[in-house]
């Protein structure tokens, strides 16, 4: 079965934790302040089988002792951020510089794919920060972006699925591109297992 881990990353109170638990179907009427949690799903993509490990962080020790874990063991990322809170806006970009950071000293994190969320866009009367700012933001960034509410549960997996999927495409690209490195296997693969890339049947 593969798996991907999905680190969920923001300032505290922005609603990842309320994020992660519309995605599993969990109550979410009840807000607990987190440390750290990782979070296991089960899902099938394609007939394939997947484990999701979605990590739950703080948000307030992103610079210290974890952000190795956070940063080069993560297969994605999800960048969350509150509307009614322009500060938790800001607080991502310095996010998304660690991870850049992490991509040019570590290459195995290269390609990893991010996605902006704009939590709790159903608090109208308390949004300070506008669809186009957070527009703004991805597209300054270079990733994806969409604003969503814990009642919006079809959004919220649309976004994780999307993601995930993402990722499946660049591990596989990941997996075959050794086929392309090398002129001389060019036109001669026949077949690769790509579980394990010693294990080619070569015409």
């Amino acid at each position: 079965m593969s798996k991907i881990r999905i680190a969920v990353l923001g300032q505290s109170g922005v609603g990842k934790s309320t994020l992660i638990n519309t995605f599993i179907k969990k109550n979410n009427k009840e807000y607990e302040p987190t440390i750290e949690e990782i979070i296991n799903v089960q899902l099938n993509i394609n007939k394939k089988k997947f484990t999701i490990n979605i990590l739950d962080t703080s948000g307030v020790e992103l610079f210290y002792g974890q952000r190795k874990l956070y940063f080069n063991e993560s297969d994605a990322f999800i960048l969350v951020y509150s509307v009614t809170d322009p500060k938790s806006l800001h607080f991502i970009i310095n996010i998304y510089q660690n991870i850049i950071l992490s991509h040019i000293t570590n290459k195995n994190c290269a390609n990893r794919p991010i996605l902006l969320i704009g939590m709790k866009n159903d608090l109208i009367k308390e949004r300070k920060v506008s669809t186009n700012e957070g527009k703004v933001i991805s597209s300054n960034l270079g990733i994806k972006f969409i604003e969503t509410n814990k009642f919006d549960q079809f959004n919220v997996a649309s976004a994780f699925i999307n993601i995930i999927n993402q990722n499946i495409y660049f591990k596989l690209f990941e997996e075959t591109k050794f086929i392309q490195i090398n002129p001389l296997l060019k036109n001669k693969i026949k077949i690769c297992d790509r579980k394990n890339k010693r294990t080619c049947n070569i015409m």
